[in-house]
Formats: C-alpha cells, sequence, structure tokens
C-alpha cells in the first residue's frame, strides 16, 4: 500500500516504516496467504490475530498490535471502531508486561535458559578450544565458531555490554571513519572501540565510543583474520555462511547455541547483570555504573537482574 506508507513516513524513519510494513506483510500472509496486502481488512478481527499469536511472547504480539494501531490510525474514519479495541488491547499488553518486569516473572523456559556467569565462561573457554584446532584458515561454517566464541569474549570479558541488534549494524573499519554514517555502529579494530550510533537507548544517550579493552581486542582481531571471505575497507562485524552480514539477533542467537548451551541474547545480558551486582557486595555506586555499563536506566537496570 503505497498510500499507507507515504502516510506513515510523514512522521516516521525510512528504517522504522519499513519494519512496519515488514510486519504488516508478516500478519497478511498469515492471515491471508497473501504476501502483498492492497488493504488492512486482514486487520479486522482482533480475535483472529489474537488466536494468531496466542503462543508467541507477549512483546512480539505488543509489537505486532502498536504497528497495526498505526497503521490503521492512517485511515482514522475507516477504521474507528477497530481503534477502539485495538488500544484497548495494547493497554492491556502493556500492563501485563509491566507487572511481570515489576514482580521479576521467569518463565518456565526462562528458568532453563538461566545459567551461571561461571557456565558463560565456560562456553567460551571450549570455544577457544575448538577455535584453535581450526588453524589459520577455518571454512565458512568453522568460522560460525570463531564467532560464537567473539561473542562469549564480549559477554564475559567488555565492561560495557550492547544487545546483540547493535552488532547486526556493526561494520569493522580499520580506522575511524571519515563519515560516520548515523544508521551503523563501527568496530575500529586498530584503535579498540566501538562507535555505537544506532542503539535502542541511542535517542537518550546520543553516540557512544565504548572501549573494549586491550585483551578483548586482541582477540577480536585475531579472530577477525580468521575470516574466509574477501576482505575490504569496510565489512561486516558477524556474517552468514555466505559472507552476508547478520542482519537479525536471532542469526546471532544460532551463534550462541554453537556453544551447546540452551540460551538467549536477552538472557545472557540477564545473567551478566545479575553476576556483576551480586558478586560483590551491593553499592548504589555499582548499581549505577552497571546500568550505566547497559546502557539503562538504573530502574531498567533492576528489571534485568534475576536474584
Amino acid at each position: 500500500m503505497t498510500d499507507l506508507k507515504l502516510r506513515l513516513s510523514a512522521t516516521r524513519q525510512p528504517s522504522t516504516v519499513n519494519r512496519m510494513m515488514s510486519n504488516l506483510s508478516t500478519v497478511s500472509r498469515k492471515m491471508t496467504r497473501d504476501r502483498v496486502f492492497n488493504n488492512l481488512g486482514f486487520l479486522n478481527s482482533l480475535s483472529d490475530i489474537k488466536t494468531l499469536y496466542a503462543n508467541e511472547p507477549v512483546r512480539t504480539t505488543k509489537t505486532i498490535i502498536a504497528t497495526a494501531i498505526s497503521a490503521m490510525d492512517c485511515f482514522p474514519i475507516l477504521y474507528s471502531s477497530q481503534l477502539v479495541e485495538y488500544r484497548t488491547y495494547f493497554k492491556e499488553l502493556a500492563n501485563r508486561i509491566e507487572a511481570e518486569d515489576a514482580s521479576n516473572i521467569k518463565t518456565e523456559k526462562q528458568k532453563r535458559k538461566m545459567v551461571s556467569f561461571q557456565e558463560l565462561e565456560k562456553a567460551r573457554d571450549s570455544l577457544k578450544v575448538k577455535v584453535e584446532g581450526f588453524g589459520d584458515k577455518p571454512t565458512a561454517r568453522q568460522y560460525q565458531d570463531v564467532q560464537a566464541y567473539m561473542l562469549f569474549v564480549m559477554a564475559t570479558m567488555m565492561n560495557d555490554i550492547t544487545r546483540n541488534m547493535d552488532f547486526c549494524t556493526m561494520v569493522v573499519v580499520p580506522d575511524m571513519p571519515v563519515n560516520e554514517d548515523k544508521d551503523k555502529n563501527y568496530f575500529v579494530s586498530s584503535l579498540g572501540f566501538m562507535i555505537m550510533n544506532k542503539y535502542k537507548t541511542s535517542h537518550k544517550y546520543g553516540r557512544k565510543l565504548i572501549q573494549v579493552g586491550d585483551e578483548v581486542n586482541r582477540i577480536l582481531n585475531e579472530c577477525l583474520d580468521l575470516r574466509p571471505f574477501p576482505y575490504t575497507n569496510e565489512f561486516p562485524f558477524f556474517v552468514n555462511l555466505n559472507g552476508s552480514a547478520i542482519s537479525k539477533a536471532g542469526g546471532l542467537q544460532r551463534l550462541y547455541e554453537r556453544s551447546g548451551l540452551d540460551i538467549s541474547p536477552t538472557i545472557i545480558r540477564n545473567i551478566v547483570a545479575t553476576h556483576r551486582l551480586t558478586s560483590q557486595p551491593f553499592s548504589l555506586e555499582r548499581l549505577k555504573q552497571n546500568a550505566n555499563a547497559f546502557s539503562h536506566t538504573v530502574e531498567q537496570h533492576i528489571k534485568y537482574v534475576r536474584f
């Protein structure tokens, strides 16, 4: 729907609009099996949408509902009754998420994925041994294990813990970029720091520089030297088997799973946050420092800790 895309673009960034159109296409395909939708009729029945996403995480459903509201809000007269229903349901989902966060509830699946920080270190060390066995010319498939090792090194050894989606827009450059693309994050390999332009809370904290530390920088550069793909002045930090950039967090989760742990990127952050806050005597200053390392407010960070 060209008209819908134009109306959404009036108040949103192109990347946001593309993501919303993709979400709507996914719902349309699931509801009608049509890859291209010409109207928003597939959103008429909220009960059908609820059934479709009954087994999905609440946050996923909330995102879909928010997208549907934004789309229908472009045609408020035509979808006035549906908007009332959808907004009511959106508030219900938001309240459910808030209640779960406030009480620190974990699902049984999350509980199974919560391992100790020491388990992450063991997984890192096991991957290191595996990578050393590849020699200096790993295959594209073996390089997936190299990248898994990189993820565990950063999770267990870096002070600042960024979200996995931030790596999906990260490219490697040898020196400071002359003209930074604000839709990209950078790993400056010769200097050992990351330039964070695009991340979840960038609207609040703005451009950030993250020092990875000398040891982490050494390991990352050694791993990047093993790339079985052509080198350019700028290349993706994490890649698929064919050398293309991993563009979704699910791709990084598959790398984590190569460690043998049944674990997700979000749970990794929970584990690290919990370890940092509970491994030493509590102090408000340490809590603030840890929150800053995660680009969180103190209130947000407390929700990540699993006591």
